[in-house]
């Protein structure tokens, strides 16, 4: 009997930690810095851990020095973007997705090596021009446009993928089907766009 009981009190006190990594609310607060509960969502969430890993693998390339265990500056800042927003853990998963896109940027692509993310590659739009996109994991694209970076999540499936964004002005999306996209951007206009 005592050991059904000290599984029991042993289940019960991780119940809470699974259900935040599953996408609960982050305490206020929690994420201007690298302690708590967001500290564990950054090495153990299934989004998060492996963003978070990303980010350190690719600073470690730009900054030549090896993997550290610890948070690398990068994660940080990321975090402080998100502390005084609704929906903190997809703010974090954005603002990391788009750290890794400017951080592969800086890498030549030679020495970019296998990770979560890759590129960014060139998106040739007939009414935009070239443009730059990365992807990160398997539903996040991070779109690099006049106006900034935008991390896009997969929105619907079909034939093809759409992915999308709300901005401030409105909504960015990216439809994908083969090597051919469609870009409409929250001013009304759209463009035809390949990959190179």
């Amino acid at each position: 009997m005592y050991q059904i009981k000290r599984l029991i009190g042993t289940a019960l006190t991780f119940v809470p930690l699974v259900s935040s990594a599953a996408g609960g609310a982050l305490p206020s607060g929690a994420c201007n810095q690298t302690s708590g509960e967001c500290a564990w969502l950054l090495d153990w969430d299934l989004e998060l851990g492996p963003l978070r890993r990303e980010t350190e693998r690719l600073e470690a390339i730009v900054s030549g020095e090896e993997v550290v265990r610890e948070y690398p500056r990068l994660v940080p800042a990321a975090l402080n973007s998100c502390e005084n927003v609704d929906g903190k853990r997809d703010c974090i998963k954005d603002a990391l997705a788009v750290t890794i896109a400017k951080t592969r940027a800086q890498i030549p692509a030679k020495n970019r090596g296998k990770g979560l993310s890759d590129g960014p590659m060139s998106l040739e739009c007939d009414a935009y021009g070239t443009r730059r996109m990365t992807w990160v994991g398997k539903s996040l694209v991070v779109l690099s446009l006049s106006e900034g970076y935008f991390a896009l999540h997969e929105l619907a499936r079909a034939s093809g993928v759409k992915y999308g964004a709300w901005t401030p002005k409105g909504e960015i999306s990216l439809w994908n089907k083969g090597e051919e996209y469609t870009l409409s951007l929250p001013d009304g206009g759209g463009a035809t766009c390949w990959a190179k």
